[in-house]
Parts: structure tokens; sequence; C-alpha cells
């Protein structure tokens, strides 16, 4: 699967409607992206929280169980599909994303 379909898959399994969502009812379609935008905002908290709980501890000397795959998977995996929904509701192609990231390596690792 590439990132297109992928970002296609998040689109149509994930979505911000009425059935969803009853309150974007009454909002304009400026505030149904800033209620989008909140939302997805609040599921990459969440995501970032779970990560803080994993190294969070050791500010207390305590020594953590060390994080493994099935750990940060469906953190990782939250992460990703929040992402690909940012930039849905920003409106950047998939195609977009991956050129931005290609220049940015490009730019940030020229020998």
């Amino acid at each position: 699967m590439n990132l297109s379909e992928l970002m296609s898959l998040v689109r149509d399994n994930w979505l911000f409607d009425e059935a969803n969502y009853p309150q974007i009812r009454e909002c304009s379609d400026s505030e149904q992206q800033l209620f989008a935008l909140r939302h997805v905002l609040m599921h990459l908290a969440k995501a970032l929280g779970k990560l803080s709980e994993i190294v969070e501890p050791l500010d207390h000397k305590s020594v953590p169980e060390p994080p493994n795959k099935a750990t940060f998977e469906p953190i990782v995996r939250n992460f990703l599909i929040n992402t690909l929904k940012l930039a849905d509701i920003a409106g950047i192609s998939p195609e977009e994303l991956a050129e931005s990231v290609i220049k940015w390596a490009r730019e940030k690792h020229v020998p």
C-alpha cells in the first residue's frame, strides 16, 4: 500500500461527518475544519501522553520496563493516522506530503 492509498483508507474509515459528530451539523465549513483540526490535535496529544508514560518514571529515578514493539505499535499507528488526517484537513495531497519530506531530507542532509 502506498501513501496515497493509505491516506484514502484513513479518509474513508475515520470520517468527520454528522453521523460520527452530530455537533458539526450546526457548523459552517470553516468551523467544521477547525473542529476536525481540534479533534485530530486531541488524538495526537493522547498518543503523545502514552509515549510520556513510558519515560516519565525516569524523572523519579524509577527505571521503567523497556518498551517493546507491541507497546509502540498502537502509538505509532495513531500518530500516522492522525498525521494523515491533518494533511487531509490542510489540503495537502499524499504526493505533496511525500515531496515535502523528500525535499526536506535533501536540504537537511546535504554533505
